[in-house]
This record gives structure tokens, sequence and C-alpha cells, in this order.
């Protein structure tokens, strides 16, 4: 099984970046690249009832933060948002894969 986990990344409404994770049974990290500088740094690995995810956020190859979170294994109806550090708005929808 793994979860699939659709990202997209604001400051305000401006978006920075999108993308998707696969949470698999080994870790894995993946990069998004964003506008402005930005990039993000996700580490990711299906566990269940819910998949860690950390978040690390950089600007100009400076570190502007770090975010943990546990995605809970699910299909959503609808894009979720979260606020990461006060800085950044994660907006996030999930799918669970067979």
């Amino acid at each position: 099984m793994e979860l699939h986990i659709d990202l997209a990344f604001f400051l305000d409404d401006d978006l920075l970046s999108r993308g998707e994770v696969r949470c698999r049974a080994v870790e894995a990290t993946q990069q998004l690249e964003g506008v402005s500088g930005h990039r993000f740094e996700i580490t990711s690995q299906f566990e269940e009832p819910a998949c860690p995810v950390e978040i690390l956020c950089y600007r100009e190859e400076k570190q502007l933060y770090k975010a943990a979170l546990r995605v809970g294994v699910h299909t959503s109806d609808d894009w979720e948002s979260i606020d990461l550090a006060g800085v950044h708005t994660l907006g996030f929808r999930c799918r669970e894969l067979e």
C-alpha cells in the first residue's frame, strides 16, 4: 500500500510550488522547486494509521523552517490546509493506493 499526497504551498494567496509525494514502505525524500527562490524537501514514509511527513523549506539556500506532521491514510473529498510555521499555508489532498 501507499499514500499519494498532492501538495500546494502558498504565501498568502500566491502559489509557490505544487507537486506530489508518494508515501511508500521505504522512507524517501523528494524536492519541489518553487518561485522566489523557495525549495521544499519532503521526507515521507508509509505507516498506518498515519504517515510521517517532514518538510524543510529553504529560500536561497537558507532554511526558513522545518515542519513535521502525520497524514492519516485516507482519500480526501476535497483539499485540506494547514499553517506551516506561520510562514506558508500547505494545501493537500490524499489518495490511498493499493
